[in-house]
């Protein structure tokens, strides 16, 4: 059952996206991701909006 989750993960165009991301390739995708920062930058951010 595992195997079968994890192919069916694999399949899913998201988790293709995700995995070049993490690759450090550029994919070509719908044009909603801007891009990436580092979790310092994310988590000072949380810091200003609350």
């Amino acid at each position: 059952m595992t195997k079968v989750l994890f192919e069916k993960l694999e399949d899913d165009p998201a988790v293709q996206f995700a995995h070049a991301i993490e690759r450090g390739e550029a994919p070509v995708g719908n044009g909603r991701c801007k891009g990436e920062i580092a979790l310092d930058d994310a988590l000072g951010l949380l810091k200003l909006a609350a």
